[in-house]
């Protein structure tokens, strides 16, 4: 009886993708975050908002916005593999 598996199993497996799959940039999310709190605050800080309870939903706004959606930002520029890395066109 002869073989008709004479492939190895390594020729016939294919090698594994090294590169993950490409999602959208999450840097955008992050700084829209900062740019709302950096506003929000900004506008306490003018004194636009002179009631004294108006400082409840500005921090609100800015922990939830702010702090989440730089939160989720962090975590997908993770997922992607850019976290702490930069590219600076240097080689």
């Amino acid at each position: 009886m002869t073989d008709d598996t004479s492939d190895s199993v390594r020729e016939q497996a294919r090698p594994a993708d090294p590169r993950p799959v490409a999602y959208a940039d999450p840097a955008p999310l992050g700084l829209a975050g900062f740019a709302m709190t950096t506003i929000l605050l900004s506008i306490l800080n003018t004194n636009l908002l002179t009631e004294p309870g108006a400082i409840f939903p500005v921090l609100g706004l800015a922990a939830f916005y702010g702090g989440l959606a730089q939160f989720v930002a962090g975590l997908f520029e993770f997922r992607r593999g850019t976290s702490g890395r930069r590219d600076s066109g240097h080689d």
